[in-house]
């Protein structure tokens, strides 16, 4: 069953409340990553709000989505939510690596990509297969790391610079329409150093006592650099010594004539739920 895709307020705040995830999307001040959670979440959000037709929905493909934790992010604007991993669990509704996916041609009007890019093999290939199943018009919203910790899940190969992100979607033939650092330097100095020292706390048995002081360097930081409030970063306006976490990008597929073939591949017998997600 396809459900709406306009909830009320109260509805979508509900969404919120009870999709996996919510953690990372209201992230608390105890938590370690929270400077860099909180800004990336308020990225996004500000992303789909700017780039996104609030009277339209959309075929949103979700690469790499494990559990879809951003997927109330992007619901009041979905006709469809598919998300695609090619790891097993209940999160995903279609099986598939970021370089590979198993749709046709111009078959998604925007694909969502969150904390991907610095795990896949071969980034080229990965923006170059999203071009590919884009409509003409139809965007990519995506984020991945400048500077952050190695991570493998499994693996972990990439970070960026704002200029190199830039030159990894243009020579796929992508139009970038924005980019921006979601941190500001001293944000993301202070979490690389409590994300540590949470580290070391544990591993001593006072994680607790360290997160409660922990949580009050947030706050602190948080009026300092506007982590709750300011805007994101331009990349425009990104300067020598710059050292932003994470990034966002919003890009294009150029417009033309579409395809011939660009009906939507049918998605697996065994995927019955992989259109907007039933929250249970």
């Amino acid at each position: 069953m396809v459900l709406s895709s306009v909830r009320s307020p109260a509805t979508s705040a509900g969404l919120s409340n009870g999709w996996p995830g919510r953690a990372i999307r209201e992230p608390s001040r105890r938590d370690a990553h929270y400077l860099h959670l909180k800004r990336l979440v308020l990225t996004l959000s500000a992303a789909a709000a700017r780039c996104l037709e609030p009277t339209a929905t959309y075929r949103i493909l979700d690469i790499g989505s494990g559990r879809k934790p951003y997927f109330p992010i992007f619901e009041p604007y979905a006709r469809e939510y598919i998300g695609v991993d090619p790891g097993d669990g209940l999160g995903p509704d279609v099986r598939g690596a970021a370089e590979h996916l198993p749709f046709a041609d111009a078959s998604a009007d925007v694909i969502v990509s969150t904390q991907v890019l610095e795990h896949v093999d071969n980034p080229d290939a990965t923006v170059a297969e999203w071009r590919r199943v884009l409509r003409p018009g139809g965007l990519v919203i995506a984020s991945t790391h400048g500077m952050y910790l190695y991570h493998p899940i499994p693996s972990d190969h990439w970070r960026w610079t704002h200029t190199g992100l830039r030159k990894l979607f243009e020579r796929n033939g992508l139009r970038v329409q924005s980019l921006e650092a979601c941190e500001r330097t001293l944000s993301v100095l202070v979490m690389l150093l409590g994300i540590h020292a949470s580290t070391f706390a544990d591993h001593h048995g006072f994680g607790w006592l360290f997160r409660s002081g922990l949580a009050g360097v947030h706050a602190l930081i948080d009026r300092i650099d506007g982590v709750s409030t300011s805007q994101a970063i331009p990349d425009s306006a990104l300067r020598w010594g710059a050292m932003p976490c994470s990034y966002v990008i919003v890009a294009e597929q150029p417009s033309g004539d579409p395809p011939q073939d660009a009906a939507p591949a049918p998605l697996p017998a065994d995927c019955p739920a992989a259109r907007i997600p039933t929250l249970v």
